[in-house]
């Protein structure tokens, strides 16, 4: 059962890398007329899945890592299709970096000197396979890491443009509709990446449903509303709809003000001194500030 469940993932995966390698293959395809013969184009042809084929191995793991294992790839793919004479064991030599370093001090002329289609010399040769190399394995790079179709199209445009450029015969109606062909499948299977985010496409009888959709509302923090349920409830009883009570609104101008006067006349009401007959208080004494007060204790009246 995990295997069949399993099977999904893995397709999604192939498919961006098969229709990328279908890219490579056309680009490969229409850039060998350079040349005379067909091997130099199933040798480019070999160089551009191989570049595929390492993008795709080292899809999930660092930029750095990758880009390392490329170069690597396209010296070993150097050593086997243009110096094979060179090779220790089918590796790169000391041999191979001075065929290379040799190859690097001609190119430039053979290239002036050289009519399309040209003889596979060593030196046409390796720019030709590096040329395809770096552009299927940037294709790869752009459409599985960046995300990006569009992005992912430009390399190899524009090396079978340039191949275009160089021939007499200019462009091929077999080899641009197996590139737009190309193309429209690396723009499928890019759409059908980003669909399968929401889902399965397909959900057969008795199949466990997605990670996504087991996840339950309650694990986020409460019950969530019931699909069948209005708006209104489904917003009343949304967490983000309820207020809370640890926030409180700040009081106006004018409230501050009547708790002020509230607090000042409870502290004159506590200043009150009871009276000793009643327990009702009384206002304290004040002292006189002028005129004559009346004494509390009888007096006797004076004879003329």
């Amino acid at each position: 059962m995990a295997r069949a469940e399993d099977a999904p993932a893995r397709l999604g995966r192939l498919a961006p890398a098969a229709s990328v390698a279908a890219l490579a293959a056309a680009t490969a395809l229409a850039f060998g007329r350079v040349f005379v013969g067909r091997a130099p184009t199933a040798r480019l042809l070999l160089a551009a899945l191989l570049a595929v084929a390492i993008g795709w191995a080292t899809e999930r793991r660092g930029l750095l890592v990758a880009t390392l294992a490329s170069a690597l790839g396209l010296l070993v793919a150097l050593t086997w299709l243009v110096f094979p004479q060179t090779a220790w064991y089918g590796l790169p030599s000391p041999r191979t970096l001075r065929a290379i370093e040799r190859s690097l001090a001609v190119v430039g002329q053979q290239t002036r000197s050289q009519v399309s289609p040209a003889p596979p010399f060593p030196p046409l040769l390796m720019a030709a396979v590096t040329a395809v190399w770096t552009a299927c394995s940037s294709a790869h790079t752009l459409a599985a890491r960046a995300g990006s179709p569009m992005l992912a199209l430009l390399p190899p445009v524009a090396l079978v443009a340039f191949a275009d450029l160089v021939l007499e015969d200019g462009v091929r109606p077999g080899y641009a509709a197996l590139l737009i062909l190309a193309a429209l499948a690396v723009a499928l299977a890019d759409g059908l990446r980003r669909i399968r985010r929401f889902g399965p496409l397909v959900v057969r009888p008795g199949a466990r449903p997605p990670a996504r959709a087991r996840r339950s509302p309650a694990g986020r923090g409460g019950p969530g509303p019931s699909p069948s349920s209005p708006p209104s409830s489904r917003r009343a009883s949304s967490p983000a709809s309820a207020p809370n009570p640890s926030w409180t609104c700040p009081a106006p101008a004018a409230a501050r003000r009547a708790s002020t006067r509230s607090s000042r006349s409870t502290r004159r009401s506590r200043a009150r001194i009871p009276s000793p007959c009643s327990g009702s208080p009384r206002p304290a004494a004040r002292a006189p500030t002028g005129g004559c007060s009346r004494s509390t204790s009888s007096t006797a009246p004076r004879g003329g």
